[in-house]
């Protein structure tokens, strides 16, 4: 424990407010919601079969690493006696690190290595070499952030990093081998971590993220069978796809974040949101774009069989 204090302590000698906020940004951009944000996009407009593989991945080092800070329950490093100057942001401010839970494993450092350890299975290819070397990049400052932030010990955002890459690693190999089949790994490991929701040392957090994996479930099992959307899309219709979705899943989001207190903090209202999250951006938003652009292209024929007549 020793040598993670000193890490620590030499993290905390360059504080200062811009690196504060550097800081927060890299954590909650590259490690925290623009996952979410990274995944949609990437499903509805890049690779739709891409980012299911990549959105399992993601969801599943979140419900996994919940389970696991439930199992420790370590300790932040700031709520050591002494130990209170580390913290550079409260979560309660304008500004959160997100210091909810306990602290094994660094849930910003295993889900942001699931998700980019994901994409990088994902690229392949000399014209994505660069773009690898981003994401690996992207790995390490949000794990360096978070212990700047003073909200993590070393081998909590370690790890986090291993365990988030191993999980991905397995579960992007799954889906391949099992392909059309995938359906049914999601579904069992859905029900594998049912039964945590009914026992109280998991969590608010797991309940959000068991939440997200109940809808992705849901949406891709539905999309699958009645939609069978693709990404082959004109620019325009593919910015139109992005408005729509951010308008709806960013809609669901704000109204959970502006419900009044009494709502917000209730389990049940904090799962059914978080369900709808997934669904909404897995199948509800699929389901519009793909309906207005068949009917887009039926005025389109329809237009043109009427001048040939």
């Amino acid at each position: 424990m020793n040598w993670e204090w000193k890490i620590l302590d030499f993290f905390d000698q360059f504080k200062s407010d811009a690196l504060d906020v550097c800081n927060w940004f890299i954590s909650a951009a590259l490690g925290s919601a623009g996952l979410l944000f990274f995944l949609l996009v990437i499903y509805w407009v890049i690779d739709k079969d891409k980012g299911m593989k990549i959105g399992f991945a993601l969801l599943s080092n979140l419900v996994v690493n919940n389970f696991l800070k439930g199992i420790f329950l370590r300790k932040r490093p700031f709520e050591h006696e002494g130990r209170a100057y580390l913290r550079k942001l409260k979560d309660s401010g304008i500004l959160s690190d997100s210091a909810t839970g306990t602290s094994f494993p660094s849930g910003h450092s295993q889900n942001s290595a699931g998700f980019y350890s994901a994409a990088y299975m994902q690229t392949k290819g000399k014209r994505f070499r660069l773009l690898r070397v981003g994401l690996i990049l992207c790995i390490c400052l949000v794990g360096m952030s978070r212990l700047y932030l003073g909200v993590h010990f070393p081998t909590d955002v370690l790890s986090g990093i291993l365990i988030g890459c191993c999980i991905s690693i397995v579960m992007i190999g799954l889906q391949e081998v099992l392909g059309n089949k995938k359906l049914y790994l999601y579904i069992a490991f859905t029900l594998l971590f049912l039964p945590c929701l009914f026992f109280q040392n998991f969590g608010r957090d797991f309940v959000k993220c068991y939440g997200l994996l109940l809808g992705f479930c849901i949406a891709t099992i539905l999309e699958e069978k009645t939609i069978d959307f693709h990404c082959s899309v004109t620019k325009g219709q593919k910015a139109l796809r992005l408005l729509i979705g951010i308008l709806l899943v960013g809609g669901i989001y704000l109204t959970y974040c502006i419900a009044p207190k009494a709502v917000h903090d209730h389990l049940a209202f904090t799962f059914l949101m978080h369900v709808c999250i997934t669904f909404v951006g897995i199948y509800v938003v699929p389901l519009i774009f793909t309906h207005w652009e068949k009917r887009k292209l039926d005025i389109v024929k329809s237009s043109k069989k009427g001048k040939q007549n």
